[in-house]
Formats: C-alpha cells, sequence, structure tokens
C-alpha cells in the first residue's frame, strides 16, 4: 500500500489580511525610499575649499542684540573659522518692525566684536525691504567676494 502525501494545506489568509499585509509592506519600501533621499540630500556635495560661508539672518532682539538661534548661529560660523581663518563670511538679513538694526548689521557687530573685520558691505533690494549683505573676511587678510 502506498502512502500518499498530501501537500500542506495550513492557514490561509483572507482578502483583508492580504490587503493589509501589502499596505504595509507598500508602507515600509516607501519610508525606506524617502528615508534614502533624506540622507543622501544631507550628504555634503561641496568639492574642494569654500571660499565663502553664508549665515542667514534670524531675529534682532529689542535691545539690539542677536536672538538665541542668531546667536548660536553665529557662535557657530565662529568655531568653523577657527579652522579656516582665510574664509570670507557674508552675513545677510533685513529689519523687521520691531528690530532696530537689521540682522546683518547685527551680525557684522556680533562677529567684529570677536575680532573679523569687515571689508565691504551693500545693499540688495528685496521684495518688501531692503536687506543689508556685509562681506567679512577674516581676521589674516582673507580677500573679498
Amino acid at each position: 500500500m502506498k502512502r500518499q502525501i498530501s501537500s500542506y494545506k495550513g492557514r490561509k489568509l483572507c482578502l483583508w489580511q492580504k490587503l493589509l499585509l501589502s499596505a504595509v509592506l507598500a508602507g515600509a519600501v516607501t519610508f525606506a525610499g524617502l528615508f534614502g533621499a533624506v540622507l543622501y540630500g544631507s550628504y555634503d556635495h561641496i568639492q574642494g575649499d569654500p571660499r565663502a560661508m553664508v549665515v542667514l539672518g534670524c531675529q534682532v532682539m529689542p535691545d539690539g542684540e542677536p536672538s538665541i538661534l542668531l546667536r548660536d548661529r553665529l557662535d557657530r560660523a565662529l568655531d568653523y573659522l577657527e579652522d579656516h581663518p582665510d574664509l570670507t563670511v557674508v552675513v545677510s538679513g533685513g529689519q523687521g518692525d520691531n528690530e532696530p538694526v537689521t540682522e546683518a548689521r547685527c551680525m557684522a557687530d556680533y562677529l567684529m566684536e570677536r575680532g573679523w573685520r569687515r571689508t565691504s558691505c551693500f545693499w540688495r533690494s528685496g521684495p518688501t525691504t531692503p536687506t543689508r549683505t556685509c562681506a567679512i573676511p577674516g581676521a589674516a587678510g582673507g580677500r573679498g567676494l
């Protein structure tokens, strides 16, 4: 007598379980793709040595001092400038209604108080308010833009 081997007929997924599993897998693949795009976008694409650093304005307090966020940006720029003293710094920012000076003027003053000197400033008109931009080469005699 020959034994007949039957195939496995275990638990089968019903239609809603298959759809749910497909949606979860599609979501995981989409998440992985988007996460990869974010990681690729955070990659530093600079080739060679940069010649300039742009520090964007944020907010000037009513007493003329930079806000905490702006001070953090400027301190990070100063930390980077310690290793790259010949780098030209470009500060840019406009003036809000409650700000006594432009963000660029405030940032230039902050950097100059800490040893960086200004060589040239120029005005750039924006759609609503003029923006002052100052180029500040390093204290070691850097070049302007």
